[in-house]
């Protein structure tokens, strides 16, 4: 069975902070965490997990609002802080600590806040494109609201509409 097939198999939950997460766990020995960034999920990360899990325990979570996991109601924005909680609540929870934490744009404001707040739960971080602009409070505010216009867009008139918002938002890259 392909690492997909069996994931289908092996998911599971764990209480994060306030909501329930779900996570996929292959292999053995020291920990990796995979944290997906924006518009992903766990499945993001399949081929990682292939190629480590023969080497690692390798866990890959779905981010609150994202794949599996659960969104408080009414769920309007979240916050690194809060995505970090979360992720200490995980590697808690699976007795996972110390793990190399690996976070992809926003999963990589995870991890470094999961480090600030809880270091002595991660041996190391690979960070991956980090979207360090959302250290700034007025920039995580933005894209909050960025996230429910696009969500609002998409309710409304599918995914072309917000589509349309986002590029009405930040153009289109030059040369395109």
């Amino acid at each position: 069975a392909t690492f997909h097939e069996t994931i289908v198999a092996m998911s599971s939950t764990v209480h994060g902070m306030g909501v329930e997460l779900a996570y996929q766990e292959r292999g053995e020995g020291p920990t990796l965490l995979l944290v997906h960034g924006m518009a992903d999920r766990a499945d993001g990360w399949n081929d990682v997990t292939d190629a480590l899990a023969g080497e690692a325990r390798v866990i890959a979570y779905d981010r609150r609002g994202y794949g599996g996991s659960e969104a408080p109601e009414p769920y309007g924005r979240t916050t690194v802080e809060e995505q970090a909680e979360d992720a200490a609540a995980l590697v808690g929870a699976l007795d996972a600590g110390p793990a190399v934490v690996c976070g992809r744009d926003v999963g990589a404001l995870v991890a470094l806040d999961l480090i600030r707040r809880h270091g002595w739960l991660v041996r190391a971080a690979v960070l991956v494109d980090p979207a360090l602009y959302q250290l700034l409070a007025e920039a995580t505010e933005g894209l909050s609201d960025e996230r429910i216009a696009l969500e609002d867009a998409l309710r409304a008139g599918g995914p072309g509409r917000a589509v349309e918002v986002w590029l009405a938002a930040h153009g289109t890259p030059a040369g395109r």
